[in-house]
C-alpha cells in the first residue's frame, strides 16, 4: 500500500470517527431535550391539577353559599305565607266548591268529561 492510499485510509477513518462522534452528540442532545420536555410536561400537569383543585373548592363554596341563601329565602317566604294565610277553616260551601274544582281539573288533565 502506498503512502497516499494509507493517508486516504487514515483520513477516511478520521471522517467516520467524526461522524460517529457527531451522531453520539446529537443523540445526547435529543435525550436532553426529551428529559426537559418531560420535566416541563410534569410541571404543567401539576399546575393543571392545582388549578382543578382550586376551581373545585371555589365551586363548592359558591354552591354552599347559594344553598344557604336559598334556604334563608325559603324560610322568609314560608314565614310570610304563614303570616298572610287565612286563620279560618273553610266552611262546607268552600269545601264543595274546592271539590268541584278538583273534579273538573282532574277531568281536564285526564281527558275525561267534566260537568
Amino acid at each position: 500500500m502506498s503512502g497516499e492510499e494509507r493517508l486516504q485510509q487514515v483520513q477516511a477513518a478520521g471522517a467516520v470517527q467524526e461522524i460517529l462522534e457527531a451522531e453520539a452528540e446529537i443523540r445526547r442532545k435529543i435525550e436532553s431535550c426529551k428529559e426537559a420536555v418531560q420535566d416541563e410536561l410534569a410541571a404543567e400537569q401539576e399546575r393543571a391539577r392545582r388549578m382543578d383543585r382550586r376551581t373545585s373548592e371555589r365551586l363548592s363554596r359558591i354552591h354552599a353559599s347559594c344553598e344557604h341563601k336559598l334556604a334563608e329565602r325559603a324560610d322568609q317566604l314560608r314565614a310570610s305565607a304563614e303570616r298572610s294565610a287565612p286563620l279560618t277553616e273553610p266552611d262546607e260551601a268552600d269545601r264543595a266548591r274546592l271539590s268541584a274544582a278538583v273534579t273538573v281539573l282532574a277531568a281536564r288533565l285526564t281527558g275525561g268529561e267534566h260537568g
